[in-house]
């Protein structure tokens, strides 16, 4: 996970051009991502990317598509025959971002807690926690819990293994106690409605859209 700290900025997004894209990127999801779309006020908030400051900023809308970050060399050289010496490229996804972004807002208080709606994933394949990440059940489908006492790489394995390019769910909200009761009730609604912050992958899973509970006018 370790990688060069680069500097990152945060872009708001049009709402009506946003919209659209979030709500499609949560529709092929669980019980939970179809009580986001069907309850879910998202005018009570604002969308906004955060990227690199090298960003490719005319792809900003273009969220079903890569190649809004630029591949930067890797530092190796790999010998090809009959090319010679080769300097690889990758793209560097904001993964590592997005969880300090999660691991920041749960460490700000011990109430605040992440779950991360894990789409493919059964409840046969688990028989307990995965350290401090609690795995929650609702029949066959999986959710992982996070709270304070979740490390960086624990958020960043969660995020990265939930993550797809057809979908993702990641929800941000305070009343760690409460939600737990809330989902064994399956209380869908009262999730959605006191979320802070939902997360979706984007752009070829490079980045990740992020809707706020905010002031309706930057909308």
């Amino acid at each position: 996970m370790g990688r060069p700290m680069r500097t990152t900025i945060k872009h708001f997004l049009e709402f009506n051009k946003t919209l659209p894209f979030f709500i499609s990127h949560i529709r092929y999801g669980r019980t939970l991502s179809q009580s986001i779309i069907n309850e879910m006020n998202f005018h009570e908030g604002c969308f906004y990317t955060i990227l690199p400051d090298n960003a490719v900023l005319s792809q900003l809308y273009e969220f079903r598509y890569g190649r809004i970050i630029p591949p930067t060399p890797t530092n190796e050289t790999v010998y090809l025959d009959k090319v010679g010496e080769f300097h690889p490229m990758e793209v560097l996804a904001m993964d590592t971002e997005c969880s300090e972004f999660i691991y920041d807002f749960l460490s700000e208080d011990k109430d605040n807690y992440a779950i991360l709606e894990y789409a493919i994933a059964k409840s046969s394949d688990y028989d307990g926690p995965i350290g401090n990440v609690k795995v929650m059940f609702n029949g066959k489908e999986v959710y992982y819990l996070l709270d304070h006492t979740a490390t960086m790489n624990e958020i960043w394995g969660a995020l990265r293994s939930t993550s797809m390019s057809w979908h993702s769910l990641i929800i941000l909200g305070k009343g760690l106690r409460q939600v737990s009761e809330k989902f064994e009730s399956k209380n869908w609604s009262a999730i959605g409605q006191e979320a802070i912050f939902i997360i979706t992958s984007a752009y070829d899973q490079e980045a990740y859209i992020f809707w706020e509970k905010c002031d309706s006018k930057l909308n």
